[in-house]
């Protein structure tokens, strides 16, 4: 190899050297990179429908799952008479929905979401007035979905007339899911009585072989580790959203989901399908924070 051969060599190897630095420095790049939302034109992408006595309110805080080639919508309705059930629709896009059931995939029952008579503090109406929560006074409210394995899991709040506000989990196969016939497991309440407790969702896969719920009391996102969902159904075991507890197996990036900056409260006749994503990590002490 003369000298004119190894110049060449030279020049190729920094040719490539200087590739990989800026492939390197791109990846970095996009790596601390936010994420960036735009709210979308042609909102709201749902309305409530009036020739549905139960949605005929309001439709806000929806779950979504794509399979199938399609988004699937579980949203929370509410009726002139003030329950909050949910219901079905789906899309291609995400944006466009198409597919629109006209009758509640999910009906709350007495002790989740349907108050005893001695937790009526109000009119039994749809109230903006008299109820904070969306204007219902009692449901199942701002479901969660996602699927793990063979079977897709809803948390939801189960607001039971300011009696307590708790969480509740149900689930369906995914075969019956898709075919619309949403015949729900007994839902079993999560949280514990006597405290509020709003937008618990499973992680929509197992870490190291357990199941993962994130939950908690705002600002602060915790992780409960559980290797069977069926001990939730217990009747003494609830998730404490105390302080944090030892370390866990979990690593990695958390996404989640959180209201835009502008509150976002459903008007009569309106909807508001308002997210914006953050980042959050899961930590050595079982806890995380979005930032």
């Amino acid at each position: 190899m003369d000298a004119r051969d190894l110049l060449f060599l030279l020049l190729a190897l920094t040719l490539l050297l200087f590739v990989l630095f800026c492939l390197l420095g791109y990846w970095l790049l996009r790596q601390s990179t936010p994420i960036r939302l735009r709210r979308f034109a042609h909102n709201p992408v749902l309305r409530p429908d009036p020739e549905h006595w139960w949605e005929s309110e309001a439709v806000f805080n929806p779950a979504a799952m794509y399979e199938g080639g399609r988004v699937h919508l579980l949203y929370r309705a509410l009726g002139r008479d003030g329950i909050s059930r949910i219901g079905y629709a789906s899309s291609k896009d995400g944006v466009h929905f198409d597919e629109r059931l006209a009758y509640p995939v999910y009906e709350p029952t007495r002790g989740f979401g349907i108050p005893d008579k001695n937790r009526i503090y109000g009119p039994l109406s749809y109230s903006q007035t008299a109820y904070a929560s969306g204007g219902g006074w009692g449901g199942a409210e701002d479901p969660r979905m996602v699927r793990i394995g063979s079977e897709v899991y809803i948390t939801f709040t189960a607001f039971d007339g300011w009696g307590f506000v708790r969480m509740a989990l149900t689930s369906t196969p995914i075969k019956n899911f898709m075919h619309k016939t949403f015949n729900w497991a007994q839902p079993a309440l999560i949280s514990p009585p006597n405290e509020m407790h709003k937008n618990w969702v499973l992680f929509p896969e197992k870490i190291g072989g357990r199941y993962a719920i994130l939950h908690g009391i705002s600002p602060d996102i915790r992780i409960e580790y559980i290797d069977d969902l069926a001990d939730l159904y217990r009747p003494d075991l609830f998730i404490q959203s105390g302080p944090p507890k030892a370390a866990g197996p979990a690593s990695g990036t958390i996404i989640c989901a959180a209201l835009a900056h502008h509150h976002c409260a459903p008007k009569r006749g309106g909807s508001c399908f308002i997210m914006q994503t953050m980042s959050a990590r899961a930590t050595s002490t079982n806890s995380a924070r979005c930032f």
